[in-house]
């Protein structure tokens, strides 16, 4: 039996750079900010007003009919057809906007996973201008790899909370820098909520971000 050839040091860092392209692309693609920012809104709608609703509802229209949405909806629609011939099923599956936000979304968090936090909080600047930097100290955090420690540490111990996991899995910057993930990760909705948002969720990340940085200061200058 031939031994399946294991992939180079090289592929695996090349296959890793096209994987975060291809995420970032995706969390700059307008369509998908608009997606997200619109439904946020359509879904808290006594939270944002009707001013707000009145403007997301096309907007969510044109995402959830748009190419990108269409792809999605014929990826979906194989996946379901093939699935449907195996069980014996004759008749053609259907689509529905729920599945395709559904699957929309899960590219935007499993994208999110992805980057580097320099990438996600300079994506997030792309959206409002007014965000804040992130300290440099975090910025080659992956959440990916963070993931990969605490699930690790689940298997291990899996009766314990995962917030004690979280803890004992991570030494206290990558703690810190984990925390940083689910800000700007929260933001990337926040600030897409379409224009209405953009003010109360601007102040929300900065403030986020301010209270971690403050730790980076030099000692003096906190004092």
């Amino acid at each position: 039996m031939t031994q399946e050839r294991q992939p180079t040091e090289r592929e695996i860092a090349e296959a890793r750079t096209t994987q975060r392209k291809l995420a970032r692309m995706t969390l700059e693609n307008r369509v998908f900010q608009n997606l997200v920012g619109s439904g946020e809104v359509m879904a808290h709608q006594a939270e944002y007003g009707s001013r707000a609703v009145e403007s997301a509802d096309p907007l969510y229209n044109t995402a959830i009919n748009s190419d990108e949405a269409k792809k999605i909806k014929d990826t979906i629609y194989e996946r379901k057809r093939e699935s449907g011939k195996r069980k014996g099923i004759y008749a053609r599956p259907s689509v529905s906007d729920y599945d395709i936000e559904e699957a929309m979304r899960e590219q935007v968090s499993a994208s999110m996973i992805l980057l580097p936090l320099k990438d996600l909080s300079e994506i997030l600047r792309g959206i409002d201008s007014g965000v804040k930097a992130i300290p440099k100290e975090l910025e080659a955090y992956v959440p990916a790899e963070l993931n990969r420690k605490i699930a690790e540490a689940q298997a291990r111990n899996p009766e314990r909370e995962i917030e004690d996991i979280a803890k004992s899995a991570l030494n206290e910057q990558e703690q810190k820098a984990y925390a940083l993930y689910n800000g700007l990760s929260q933001a990337y909705t926040n600030l897409s909520a379409y224009n209405i948002s953009r003010t109360r969720a601007l102040a929300e990340i900065n403030g986020f971000i301010d209270k971690i940085s403050e730790e980076y200061k030099p000692r003096e200058a906190r004092e």
